[in-house]
């Protein structure tokens, strides 16, 4: 395992005891729903970076098709609990955009439940290997699946809701 790796777990680590020590705050207080929501959200963004490290590993661009498929979970359960979690703990955002953002996520969520390999890529293969800071890496290449755009537009969606809260 090379620094990257390392760098990266640690990341997915600090992850799980912020989200350790929000969700330890919202059984002590149940009614600070927030902590609760935002310990769901730093668990979602650690597994996705476990994934995601999964992917930089991967040795065919099958496991990596199937890594890029689950890491729509992650992505999705961090998406609607940062959307709710902004409204609940800011009440700033606007109602309609956020369930506009959670609505397009859940879209992408199920039409990537169908996809093969995943929702934004039809097609994956290894083009090789690269070093980086010590560590070898796969190289893909991939066919841009036709709905790889609403996957995007979904998430820009929940920074729009987050950053408009945040105004």
């Amino acid at each position: 395992m090379g620094n990257v790796s390392l760098f990266v777990l640690a990341g997915a680590v600090a992850c799980a005891t912020l989200g350790l020590f929000h969700a330890l705050a919202w059984l002590r207080e149940p009614r600070a729903f927030a902590n609760g929501l935002y310990a769901v959200f730093a668990f979602a963004v650690g597994a996705g970076v476990l994934v995601g490290l999964g992917i930089l590993h991967a040795e065919t661009g099958e496991e990596a098709g199937r890594l890029f498929y689950w890491l729509h979970f992650p992505t999705w359960v961090g998406a609607v609990s940062l959307v709710l979690m902004v409204r609940h703990a800011l009440g700033t955002a606007r109602t309609w955009l956020g369930w506009v953002a959670i609505g397009a996520r859940t879209l992408v969520f199920g039409i990537n439940a169908f996809s093969e390999p995943c929702i934004n890529f039809r097609d994956i293969h290894v083009a090789g290997q690269f070093e980086f800071l010590g560590e070898r890496f796969t190289r893909l290449q991939a066919v841009p699946g036709p709905w790889a755009w609403l996957a995007g537009l979904a998430l820009v969606l929940v920074l729009i809701h987050a950053v408009d809260a945040g105004l």
